[in-house]
């Protein structure tokens, strides 16, 4: 929408607000609001606090644990601050997947089968900028430390990040350009993550170990992250061309060598894949901020 620039003095301009967005948010005359520059952008926001609780009542007829945390998960990302949950099922594993995949949510037991999850340290929706930033940061550690150390507890906090940030573009806490291109990307990066986990998975189980020559493919899939990186914060789809060339090296790598187990083969083709296929979205997000 556009809205006309209003001058009132020399050095004072207003402009009107969307009387949707002021009803949505209970905004009333003479309240604060957020006013924060990023980039070409005035980015204006108000208390979260201030606005009406949206709540939502879940049934769960069966006790598949997926199928329950999926229900939760896409509640807490449309936006609802109290996910009231109708289910039998056990009370450890409802708890685990709210502490896995909520960020700032709790679940409370209101009686023998009615449980409320919600916020009780919800993050400021300011960070949405910071918290892209830290994802970048625990996906190339998980990168880092997949060969050798347990990587769990950085997936799921991957996934934390990944379902709070699509909660803020939800909520419109956070309006940013090309939001459906940004959360595409950002399920791109839960993907990256998980297929991650899959692949340390296999290697314990089978109790494989990485030699020299295959720790410069992890060192590709670095590469890779990296350039995605860069590409984000400068805001700058032409670095994304250098990702085209490592795919078909990292492919290459593995095409060509004999007696290698074929489901790690399959994984680690599987995580370039995944990274190469983050450019797409990646793109359209950066046409729409440029």
């Amino acid at each position: 929408m556009k809205r006309k620039v209003i001058q009132q003095s020399k050095q004072a301009y207003t402009i009107t607000l969307p009387i949707k967005w002021i009803r949505e948010r209970n905004v009333d005359a003479g309240d604060d609001l957020e006013v924060s520059i990023l980039d070409n952008q005035l980015l204006i926001g108000a208390d979260k606090k201030k606005g009406k609780k949206r709540s939502i009542v879940l049934k769960a007829k069966g006790n598949e644990e997926s199928q329950v945390r999926t229900a939760i998960v896409n509640a807490y990302r449309s936006g609802y601050d109290i996910i009231s949950l109708e289910f039998d099922g056990d009370k450890k594993w409802l708890k685990n997947a709210v502490d896995k995949t909520l960020l700032g949510f709790e679940s409370f037991e209101k009686s023998k089968h009615l449980h409320v999850i919600e916020s009780v340290s919800e993050p400021s929706y300011e960070q949405f900028e910071e918290m892209i930033g830290r994802s970048f940061f625990v996906l190339k550690q998980i990168l880092k430390r997949l060969p050798e150390e347990n990587i769990e507890d950085m997936v799921h906090k991957i996934q934390r990040y990944d379902n709070f940030l699509k909660r803020s573009i939800s909520k419109e806490l956070f309006t940013v350009k090309g939001a459906t291109f940004l959360w595409q990307f950002l399920s791109n990066m839960t993907q990256i993550a998980r297929a991650s986990l899959h692949l340390q998975t296999h290697l314990r189980k089978n109790d494989m170990s990485i030699n020299q020559k295959d720790m410069k493919s992890y060192e590709v899939l670095l590469d890779m992250i990296d350039t995605i990186q860069k590409s984000f914060l400068k805001k700058d789809h032409t670095i994304l061309q250098e990702l085209h060339e490592t795919r078909h090296g990292m492919q290459n790598h593995f095409e060509n060598k004999k007696n290698v187990d074929a489901i790690y083969v399959y994984h680690m083709i599987n995580l370039s894949r995944l990274i190469f296929l983050s450019n797409s979205p990646l793109s359209g997000y950066l046409f729409e901020q440029n």
